[in-house]
């Protein structure tokens, strides 16, 4: 006996074939032609918010993409304090900044899990003002899985090359590229107060890209999502009134594998949705 995929099931009525009974291969289970009766259309409420701060869990870790001689260069807009470069150990790569050697002794700390017994990294220093040269004297850089030089630190990364201050403001959530963390790999947080629209059944939904996500109202964890729908139920204590509201996005060490947006969330503007009908409406 083979196994085969189910691919669900349909159950018709007489001879003219009117559908009464479906279930797709998911397991979903609908009644009916078309979208069940019984399924409530949600109602959107309007989402307002003054401000957004923006905050990260670590530091920002930018990889440096070395040319095919073996060049790269970055461009610092403002002095940069205690930032460490992750050289690779193994194998061997030695990097000469500015003309001089980095000294990269102490173990890797700031790299991705697992990588660091690959590598060694510098004492914290800064990093003047300026456009600087970085030339790989020993090595290669080209295998995108294993960098030969990384960059930690407390910065942004705004296009190829150029590092910014940091920030917290933000205009709200958005992909993590515009707010120069298209490095960043780690846990992003969105803080904002918002009012709370009063009824039953109030959901809160987001776009998130595809990430997963965490919702904190008022102080009370909503819990954690990794596969849609990115949807979140809101208790009915929180409705009606004035909320501090936390989001929360996990990210990847994607970008050490190549140049990609990094997605972000979006409101949009079905934020609040309610399930069911609110009497007073």
């Amino acid at each position: 006996m083979t196994e085969q995929k189910f691919s669900g099931l349909r159950l018709v009525k007489g001879c003219a074939g009117t559908e009464t009974f479906s279930l797709p291969p998911c397991g979903v289970w609908l009644h009916g032609p078309g979208e069940p009766s019984w399924r409530p259309k949600p109602e959107a409420a309007p989402f307002t918010a003054a401000k957004w701060t923006l905050e990260r869990d670590r530091d920002v870790l930018k990889r440096i993409w070395f040319s095919s001689n073996g060049v790269a260069r970055v461009e610092v807009r403002s002095p940069l304090k205690g930032v460490r470069w992750a050289v690779r150990a193994d194998p061997a790569c030695r990097v000469v900044l500015d003309g001089r050697p980095l000294a990269a002794e102490s173990p890797a700390v700031s790299v991705p899990y697992g990588y660091a017994p690959m590598y060694r990294e510098t004492a914290p220093m800064d990093i003047a003002p300026g456009v600087h040269e970085l030339v790989l004297e020993e090595g290669l850089d080209n295998n995108m899985f294993l960098p030969a030089l990384w960059l930690s630190g407390n910065f942004m990364a705004d296009g190829d090359g150029v590092i910014v201050p940091p920030k917290t403001a933000t205009d709200g959530p958005a992909p993590l590229s515009m707010a120069g963390l298209a490095d960043f790999a780690g846990i992003a947080t969105y803080r904002t107060e918002t009012h709370v629209p009063a009824g039953k059944g109030l959901v809160l939904e987001l776009d998130t890209g595809g990430l997963v996500a965490r919702v904190r109202l008022g102080g009370v964890d909503l819990g954690e999502k990794a596969l849609p729908p990115f949807e979140w139920k809101i208790p009915e204590c929180l409705a009606g009134c004035r909320q501090s509201l936390e989001i929360s996005v996990v990210t990847s060490a994607r970008p050490v594998f190549g140049r990609d947006d990094v997605p972000g969330i979006s409101l949009g503007q079905r934020l609040w949705t309610h399930t069911q009908r609110n009497a007073a409406r």
